[in-house]
């Protein structure tokens, strides 16, 4: 499962935004590190939608 995870995170740096990139990079990548990351991006509307 790590590798599937790994990949999903490579794709999603690719399509993200630069913002969006440092969230993944951030550790945004696992749903229960989402809601912390929450105040620091309110303006993207993906994470509300993920929780």
């Amino acid at each position: 499962m790590p590798k599937k995870e790994k990949e999903k995170d490579t794709e999603k740096k690719r399509k993200l935004s630069p913002e969006e990139l440092e969230k993944v990079k951030g550790g945004a990548a696992s749903a229960s590190d989402l809601p912390p990351t929450v105040p620091e991006n309110p303006l993207d509307p993906s994470i509300y939608n993920n929780i």
